[in-house]
């Protein structure tokens, strides 16, 4: 028997842990094998100042503006 392997998006709503549940249970069945899978959304730009963040806003504008101007 080839071993299973499940994979679950989880999300921590009710929908989610009745998924969760339902491949646990598939998954100790077949002595398979479970992958629970959480995305967080982060962003390096959290731990910046609004002065870091002006400042990169600016060196975008001006990266535009070379490549506006080369074209």
């Amino acid at each position: 028997m080839t071993k299973r392997t499940y994979v679950v998006a989880y999300e921590g709503d009710a929908h989610s842990s009745t998924v969760l549940d339902y491949a646990v249970q598939h998954a100790l069945e077949a002595s398979g094998t479970l992958n629970i899978v959480h995305v967080l959304e982060w962003s390096p730009f959290q731990f910046l100042t609004p002065e870091e963040i002006e400042e990169r806003a600016g060196k975008r504008k001006e990266g535009w503006s070379a490549r506006k101007r080369s074209s």
